[in-house]
This record gives structure tokens, sequence and C-alpha cells, in this order.
């Protein structure tokens, strides 16, 4: 019975685990027009992600997963803009 609970609980801490920064980069763009654009993606992302989505059971889950939607969506609103990500 304790292998199951060991196995779960090391699956969820690398879920935790520091994600890599995001880097997002476009020739030519100045620190101001990059930081309007990161404020008005994360405004957006923020309005998107309000609502926990029900089917996570825990408040851990709901919040795991809202953070990971929050990432994607990101990146899909910075690169629609023109950035590129970079590694």
């Amino acid at each position: 019975m304790k292998a199951p609970i060991f196995l779960i609980s090391a699956a969820l801490l690398a879920g935790c685990a520091p994600q890599k920064p995001l880097i997002l980069d476009m020739p030519g763009q100045t620190q101001e027009g990059y930081d309007k654009d990161k404020r008005e993606c994360a405004y957006d992302v923020e309005k998107s992600t309000q609502i926990a989505d029900p089917s996570m059971r825990s408040i851990f889950g709901q919040e795991l997963d809202r953070a990971l939607r929050q990432r994607k969506l990101m990146i899909s609103c910075m690169t629609a803009r023109g950035y590129t990500v970079r590694p």
C-alpha cells in the first residue's frame, strides 16, 4: 500500500519542479514594447484562466493545471505578436 502512495507523491513533486524561464525574443523590439506586449498578454491570460477545471479533485491539482494553462496561453499570445521562444 505504501508503494502507490510513494509513486503518486513522487509524480506530484516532479510536476512542481521549476520550469525553465520563458525567454521570448523579437529582433528590433524595444524594452518598452516588450513590456507592453507582455502586460497585455498577461491580462488576457488571467481573464481566460480564472475558472478552475472542475475535473481536478484538489486545489493543488486545479492550481497546477491553471499554471500550466497560463504558461501555454502566454506563449501562444506572445508568438502571435511575433515573438519567438528561445531555449
